[in-house]
């Protein structure tokens, strides 16, 4: 039995470590109902039915195969956009949430700044796949959070972006 436990204690390990993360599931819950948020959710049927939409194209075709494998990986993607002055979000906030992400086993991957608008992009990595990816937009009066929850192949993501110049 003490076994058993050991063996299912260790299968379970890597999906805690991969894991939503609960900063953000708790800011989400504090402001989603916000009356001047913006909250959009995609569901990953949405993203099933996108994935066999692709999957009925040409075999051969590798960038909609890959379009098709990521899709299909998503399952759900989520917007919260809260605007600072009417919602009584402080910045503060946004700085403690984006140090609850980086203790949360995020790696940031990116950061950008023009001006009054940041962006950096979070993401928990395992081996060659990037899993539960954030990115956090700080603008003059508004945060947004884009929450990916899902598992995407880093072969299939290098795919898409070798080829990005075709989706113009």
């Amino acid at each position: 039995m003490k076994r058993t436990t050991i063996i299912l204690a260790l299968l379970m390990l890597p999906m805690l470590t991969m894991a939503q993360s609960d900063a953000v599931e708790a800011f989400k819950a504090k402001y989603k109902d916000d009356r001047d948020a913006t909250v959009v959710t995609i569901s990953g049927s949405m993203f099933g039915l996108i994935s066999q939409i692709a999957s009925y194209g040409d075999d051969e075709d590798e960038e909609l195969q890959a379009m098709a494998r990521v899709a299909d990986g998503i399952k759900q993607f989520q917007v919260l956009s809260v605007r600072y002055s009417r919602s009584g979000l402080k910045p503060t906030e946004v700085d403690d949430l984006k140090a609850a992400i980086e203790g949360e086993k995020y790696d940031e991957l990116m950061q950008s700044r023009e001006r009054e608008k940041s962006m950096t992009f979070y993401a928990q990595q395992s081996n060659a796949e990037v899993k539960n990816m954030l990115v956090l937009i700080d603008e003059y009066d508004e945060f947004t959070i884009l929450d990916i929850d899902g598992t995407l192949s880093m072969k299939d993501l290098s795919t898409l972006v070798k080829h990005h110049r075709d989706f113009h």
